[in-house]
Formats: structure tokens, sequence, C-alpha cells
């Protein structure tokens, strides 16, 4: 069986939080992280 990950990183800034989360399975965009929006560069 495999097993796959994926990293998820909360920033909070003032009173605004952002989730984003990480995948390098994904077909669009791997390995780079995924917010409500779309991809962000690091």
């Amino acid at each position: 069986m495999k097993t796959y990950a994926a990293v998820v990183g909360i920033i909070k800034f003032d009173d605004k939080i952002l989730l984003l989360k990480r995948n390098g399975k994904r077909a669009t965009s791997p390995n780079l992280w995924q917010g409500v929006s779309g991809a962000l560069k690091e």
C-alpha cells in the first residue's frame, strides 16, 4: 500500500488566517503551496 502525505500550513497575520496545503502528487502545479485562490510561490 502506498502512502501519500500533504503538508499543511497556517499563516496568521493580524486578524486574518490563511490556510495552505502542499502535495507533490498533484497533476497541476505539484509541490506549490495551494491556497483558496490558487497556487502561491514560495
